[in-house]
């Protein structure tokens, strides 16, 4: 379009700004074989298409009000923004949060934040997959368990018993609790005896960390900690630095190594 043609247009629209509607009283600076020439015209900026004419179809009237170039479009896109905020309403946040456009709601938003700050999970390990202590919860709750599977593993000492042992990982320090506290409270009796069924059977447990984690206890650096029994809390605070995931240690009743315990 040419600087003429341009200034035309701009000089038949209001000083004051168009209405929603995009009806105002149109001007009629409509210049012969340029901005109302038949499809046939070659003088016509526009060789398929009408702008308007001095009769009835000046842009700013009823029959043609005026629309931004962008508002075609930009008004089914809009309803399809809102179809989607109204299909991805999420009445709750997940632990794991991947950067997906859900809309979650404010009970969502409230479950959430309550859960960050006083969550918790129980541990209890199957055959099916790893469990492995979550940083996104404020307190995990941590059991012994003799099912075979991932977290447990079995065999028989000199005496002829059952030793299990479960073993726990941390996944890696979320984000936004770093700086955070962290509870582990071992909530299974440990050693024989402990099973009536099998009062032989000798029950383990420890947490086991990462080659990019550590244990950090007056000054000591540790990958390895066993609870020292029914009720022991490992308390500490996440840090992340590096890249690397550090666990400074509060308080704790059991046993830190730098290699596996069990």
């Amino acid at each position: 379009m040419s600087k003429n043609n341009e200034k035309t247009i701009q000089n038949a629209l209001p000083l004051n700004g168009v209405d929603a509607n995009g009806l105002f009283n149109p001007t009629d600076n409509l210049q012969p074989n340029k901005f109302n020439a038949p499809s046939s015209s070659t003088d016509s900026p526009y060789n398929t298409v009408y702008i308007g004419d001095t009769v009835d179809k000046l842009v700013g009237s009823e029959t043609v009000p005026y629309l931004p170039m962008a508002l075609p479009a930009y008004i089914p896109t809009l309803y399809e923004n809102i179809y989607h905020i109204q299909t991805n309403l999420k009445e709750k946040i997940e632990d794991t949060i991947v950067n997906e456009r859900e809309y979650p709601t404010t009970i969502a938003v409230k479950a959430y934040v309550q859960s960050q700050l006083s969550g918790r999970e129980t541990l209890t390990p199957s055959s099916l997959g790893e469990v492995t202590i979550s940083t996104v919860l404020t307190t995990s709750f941590l059991k012994a368990s003799k099912t075979q599977g991932p977290n447990v593993g079995i065999r028989t000492n000199t005496e002829g018993k059952n030793v299990y042992t479960t073993t726990y990982n941390i996944n890696k320090i979320d984000t936004a609790r770093d700086g955070s506290e962290k509870l582990c409270i071992n909530i299974s009796p440990l050693g024989a005896g402990t099973d009536a069924n099998n009062p032989d059977d000798i029950y383990n447990l420890q947490i086991l960390l990462e080659a990019n984690q550590e244990f950090i206890v007056y000054g000591k650096s540790y990958k390895c900690y066993v609870p020292g029994c029914l009720g022991d809390a490992l308390k500490m605070v996440q840090y992340i630095k590096d890249g690397k995931d550090i666990f400074y240690v509060l308080s704790y009743g059991g046993i830190f190594k730098n290699e596996v315990f069990y």
